[in-house]
């Protein structure tokens, strides 16, 4: 028996510990599909297991966790694109009506997935939906179900697609 195993299973478990702590470095994107990222010291790129980040760019700044041997995009540094408001639009009885909300140029990367909530006190009388959101823009509607005319709010969040 080699007088030193003792010490070097002790040096193995001590080992095993400090590689099952997650690790927290900042990167950069080199690729998105699969994902790919280039820590600021490294000079070669690792692919990462999985991104819980949405629509990120080929040199995005990101937040990344090595948890035993997989690496985790958790996030972008600024956030994920997103953009909110409100639209009134009046509506005749039996009719449609409209607004388009036009996105900054270059603001999303990827078209983004918009999500609206019609806000009425009669649920029963109206209804919303929306075109294909594009980067550049989308398309709010209000049907109206009602035997007068309707203003009706819109509350929409635009957050970038993945």
């Amino acid at each position: 028996m080699n007088p030193w195993e003792p010490v070097l299973a002790q040096v193995q478990k001590l080992k095993d510990q400090v590689t099952a702590l997650p690790s927290i470095r900042e990167a950069t994107v080199t690729s998105v599909f699969p994902v790919s990222v280039r820590f600021d010291t490294d000079e070669a790129s690792v692919d990462a297991y999985a991104s819980i980040s949405p629509g990120l760019a080929v040199g995005d700044r990101v937040l990344t966790v090595r948890l035993a041997r997989y690496l985790w995009v958790l996030g972008r540094r600024g956030g994920t694109p997103d953009l909110r408001g409100a639209e009134s639009i009046t509506v005749g009885p039996g009719e449609t009506g409209s607004v388009t909300i036009m996105f900054p140029v270059g603001y999303f990367q990827v078209a983004p997935l918009v999500f609206t909530t019609l806000r009425t006190a009669t649920p029963q009388d109206s209804r919303s939906s929306t075109n294909i959101p594009t980067t550049a823009g989308v398309t709010l509607y209000v049907y109206n179900d009602a035997v007068s005319t309707l203003t009706r709010t819109v509350s929409w969040h635009a957050i970038q697609g993945g």
